[in-house]
């Protein structure tokens, strides 16, 4: 007891009592309903994706392949860099610090990014390592999770939340659909098979019927409470109105 007045008369000096009654504790009847009832799974969708991220796999994997005179392991770093600085010898930026019997080249993806003007293989490694990463990482622990309700008649995604956080945002696991990607468009130089397909994993996530899913999302979060803090005359105006200050930031001129 002398510990909750504590922290209540903290959170009425900070001001933020009416944060915690308003925001905070109602928050939590959600997640709890959301934990309990899960998220809609549409399996017959989430076969089609699957199948579009294998056969996508095999195409670029035959059409890296196609490069070169040996097949190599794309997930190979060691085998990546010989092809490509080696057999199709692109140029790279020698590492400061090479190790012993290291090799003076890197294959992350800005080194890549860099010359894959140059030719089409890098582009298609980056797009491999996208949907390798897509289907390890998300297809294959979703399907395991995966469980089939009775009340609703459809399968369902159960994932756990948590606030105890340092910054305050909401983590989920087992598994964690805050890491489903954006969609992957396959448009790639050298693969025109594919130009046309996009990977949309969003899409396996429908509502029972009856109901939709919502997405929201706040704007520009955090340059509005800089604004808001330093009571800017400038920016606050602008913000208020609709305006999207870093649109207006890259716009020439």
């Amino acid at each position: 007891m002398a510990m909750r007045l504590t922290l209540l008369s903290r959170l009425r000096e900070s001001r933020l009592l009416d944060a915690l009654t308003s925001l905070e504790m109602p928050h939590l009847a959600c997640l709890s309903q959301m934990e309990v009832y899960g998220f809609g799974f549409d399996v017959a969708e989430f076969n089609r994706q699957t199948k579009l991220i294998l056969d996508a796999l095999n195409l670029i994997e035959k059409k890296c392949n196609s490069f070169t005179k040996r097949v190599f392991d794309l997930s190979s770093p060691k085998d990546i860099g010989e092809v490509l600085f080696v057999e199709l010898h692109l140029p790279y930026e020698r590492k400061k610090i090479v190790r012993r019997k290291g090799a003076p080249w890197s294959t992350c993806q800005a080194q890549l990014e860099k010359i894959k003007s140059l030719h089409p293989l890098p582009g298609l490694i980056l797009l491999w390592r996208k949907l390798h990463s897509a289907l390890k990482c998300l297809v294959q622990p979703l399907d395991k999770s995966k469980v089939w309700s009775e009340e609703r008649s459809m399968y369902r995604i159960y994932s756990t939340c948590s606030i105890q956080t340092a910054t305050g945002r909401i983590t989920m696991h087992e598994p964690n659909l805050q890491t489903i990607r954006k969609d992957i468009a396959l448009k790639v130089d050298g693969l025109s098979e594919l130009s046309d397909s996009v990977v949309s994993l969003r899409n396996v996530f429908t509502a029972s019927q009856g109901y939709t899913l919502l997405s929201a999302d706040y704007s520009q979060l955090e340059l509005r409470i800089i604004s808001h803090l330093a009571s800017d005359s400038v920016l606050i105006p602008l913000l208020n109105a609709g305006g999207d200050v870093f649109k207006d930031i890259a716009s020439p001129g």
